[in-house]
């Protein structure tokens, strides 16, 4: 049971890993589009002043009406298209913070599932290692093997007490 649910959990991380990846990616296209539209709406400011400056030049040359009609007309097309660049480049900002939020989310949700992979993992370990305790224990291995570590353990231990009492250890 626990070796499966191990495996779903490193399943559930590996899609919370690429949703984080695909994440990612959504921000860094809202990134580019929001400077694109950046660019938009510089490019408008650029035709205003344009424009601006196209109208001053027609009325210093002292221009005939409909000409001055015409640039004050061009005028306004640039204005509304500098609201149009600035409608899209507000929209693209609120679009960018909408994709970075939740990149945080799927960050957040990538670590509480690598949290959740090594807590399982560390319990399969652990289970693993009790097992072939058993196992050990089952066919008396660990006695074999732990028999002289602990009569050596013994020895030192029984040293130490008599050198703490002040009994010399060579007899």
């Amino acid at each position: 049971m626990t070796a499966d649910r191990s495996r779903r959990l490193e399943r559930l991380l590996s899609i919370r890993e690429q949703l984080e990846r695909l994440a990612q990616w959504r921000k860094a296209a809202a990134h580019a589009a929001r400077r694109k539209a950046e660019d938009s709406r510089q490019l408008a400011l650029d035709v205003i002043d344009d424009r601006q400056e196209q109208l001053r030049t027609l009325l210093q040359a002292a221009c005939p009406r409909p000409r001055v009609d015409a640039a004050l007309h061009a005028g306004r097309q640039a204005e509304a298209g500098l609201e149009l660049a600035e409608t899209r480049l507000a929209e693209r900002f609120r679009e960018e913070q909408a994709v970075a939020e939740e990149l945080r989310l799927a960050r957040q949700r990538t670590r509480q599932s690598e949290k959740l992979a090594e807590a399982a993992r560390t319990e399969r370990a652990a289970l693993e290692a009790r097992a072939l305790q058993h196992e050990w224990d089952e066919h008396a291995l660990r006695p074999t093997v732990a028999g002289p570590v602990r009569s050596e353990q013994a020895e030192l231990t029984t040293e130490r007490r008599r050198a703490t009492r002040g009994e010399e250890t060579e007899q």
